[in-house]
């Protein structure tokens, strides 16, 4: 194999471990193994040829200096100035570095991590010609920080942030979703398939194996049905509120390929014929990488059940309609193998992606995955949420919260209690109609439209014409969960804290939407160990009460 070959492969296999996925230590050559042309290059060569400053930023491993080594051409052309590595330089230094670009009348572009930004953002404060950094990062209401309001949910809060006065556009790279953008992943996939496919087994198979498992998985991972049903589980990933950066992403194909291990090496350890099989590697304990515990922790078709499939599968009846009908030979002999063969059923049976899903999802996952993709009106989305908060605090026997107009009136509960112990229940004095709520999307700043593709794992319950400020309930997966848990009676005792905390803050911020108490006013106590709610009516100036 001629040396290029070999340096290739090395390269290939250290992307699984994450070295040769960091741009800082690689040659612009191989960077180019891994780059995948989007939307945002062309936003960036547009922004600079505006003479426009650009603050990339986000997490380690967001792919910050990737993009400016890529960029680098363009950037010199331009003279524009740039710092690609923030972390090497002090806040002085690179100051000094962009005031140059100013005074020269160049574009300057700099990547940097979040807590450095703010850094940066602090030493600027009173400077005349960056104290607008210091106001756009660190304003007196952390709400109007140009970081929050890269995501943006109401048409009050866009109407705010399409205006930048300052020549200036921050671009978090943390809120870019790579796990459901398919140009990313098909392109991806397509640059390590065909780095893989140069990988040979020259020596004898051992007995028994019929194939080269790289070769298999480079097959396997180019055939667009698999394609498809590895984006739905990756999708299902980034709903639960999942962020990968682009080096999770490729260490997550990379080992799926080749097990980080070259060919020669496969068949050293004796384990079974499909142990390096992409649907197994996928979900392989050994695997070093976040986005590996987060695809085995979210959706695994090895441990779903799946009523209509499992038996057939066990008992080896489903004979056509596999990418390979001709390696589906033996039965499971046990668990093991089939949980093997019910992962392998899941990535390369030809029966479309949604139905088999559609059986293996719960209800709360599917209920939540149709949420968040905006599958329910807007009126139905809030009137289910609002019934579901309320029966958390006020549990009822089952059918008896459409009675109590549950879906209808948001009750703002307060916790209640006598003396020193556990409290005895839940207590609304007031409440707000679910047609002064809505729910909100997220979605790209207009200043930054179609330049990434965002994270779309949560919604926002909140009153009608919201700004950052306003009363709001950030509804993701943690939450959804603990709402459906209630309403199948879970009681609140059990709930996690965070999650009480985060409802009894939104709950408490209402009552200025709600505005003053009235003279009268109906207050409802709620029981929730013995089910059961009770009602009065409060009669303030008179100081007395009565029961409805």
């Amino acid at each position: 194999m001629p040396e290029s070959e070999h340096q290739d492969i090395d390269y290939l296999i250290n992307l699984y471990n994450g070295y040769s996925a960091v741009a800082e230590r690689v040659d612009a050559a191989h960077l180019q193994h891994i780059h995948i042309p989007t939307p945002l290059e062309g936003k960036i060569r547009q922004w600079l040829i505006e003479k426009k400053d650009i603050i990339l930023t986000g997490n380690p491993g967001d792919g910050k200096t990737h993009l400016m080594q890529i960029l680098k051409n363009e950037l010199q052309q331009l003279n524009a100035g740039y710092e690609e590595d923030a972390s090497q330089r002090t806040a002085v230094e690179v100051l000094e570095k962009w005031r140059q670009s100013r005074q020269a009348r160049h574009p300057f572009m700099l990547a940097i991590n979040h807590a450095p930004l703010r850094r940066l953002a602090e030493v600027t404060k009173g400077d005349a010609q960056f104290d607008f950094l210091y106001r756009l990062m660190l304003p007196e209401q952390q709400a109007n920080s140009e970081i929050e309001n890269f995501v943006v949910y109401s048409d009050e809060q866009r109407a705010r942030y399409v205006q930048n006065t300052h020549n200036l556009l921050i671009i978090d790279l943390s809120q870019r979703e790579l796990l459901t953008d398919e140009t990313i992943i098909d392109g991806l996939l397509n640059k390590l398939c065909d780095l893989a496919s140069v990988l040979s087994c020259e020596h004898v198979l051992p007995e028994g194996c019929q194939r080269c498992p790289i070769r298999y998985n480079v097959q396997a991972l180019s055939d667009e049905n698999i394609r498809k049903n590895v984006k739905a589980a990756l999708a299902l990933v980034a709903r639960r509120g999942f962020h990968a950066t682009m080096r999770d992403l490729v260490g997550l194909f990379t080992f799926a390929i080749t097990g980080g291990v070259k060919c020669e090496a496969l068949w050293l350890d004796g384990e079974a014929h499909d142990y390096y099989d992409y649907y197994n590697l996928l979900y392989n304990p050994k695997a070093r990488n976040k986005l590996f515990e987060a695809l085995r922790d979210t959706f695994d078709p090895g441990q779903y059940a799946d009523a209509k499939m499992d038996m057939p599968l066990w008992m080896n009846e489903v004979k056509d309609g596999w990418w390979r009908n001709d390696e589906i030979q033996q039965r499971p002999s046990d668990l093991k193998s089939l949980q093997n063969r019910k992962r392998r059923y899941f990535f390369e049976y030809v029966e479309p992606v949604e139905e088999k899903l559609q059986r293996m999802l719960s209800v709360t996952e599917q209920n939540f995955d149709r949420l968040v993709q905006g599958g329910w009106g807007e009126q139905q989305a809030v009137e289910q949420l609002v019934e579901m908060i309320n029966l958390l605090y006020a549990p009822l026997r089952h059918g008896e919260g459409q009675n109590q107009g549950y879906r209808f009136r948001l009750r703002l509960w307060n916790e209640h209690r006598y003396s020193v112990g556990p409290s005895p229940g839940y207590v609304a004095m007031r409440s707000i109609s679910s047609d002064k709520l809505t729910v909100y999307y997220p979605a790209l700043n207009p200043k930054y439209e179609e330049a990434i593709e965002i994270r779309r794992d949560h919604i926002l319950l909140a009153v009608k014409r919201w700004e950052p400020g306003a009363p709001a309930l950030r509804v993701d997966w943690e939450m959804y969960q603990a709402l459906a848990a209630a309403k199948e009676g879970k009681l609140i005792d059990v709930q996690p804290y965070h999650i009480l905390r985060r409802l009894d803050l939104f709950l408490r911020s209402l009552g200025f939407e709600v505005g003053r108490a009235y003279a009268e006013e109906t207050v409802e106590w709620s029981d929730y160990r013995q089910r059961r709610v009770v009602t009065i009516r409060v009669h303030r100036d008179e100081m007395r009460y009565q029961p409805l």
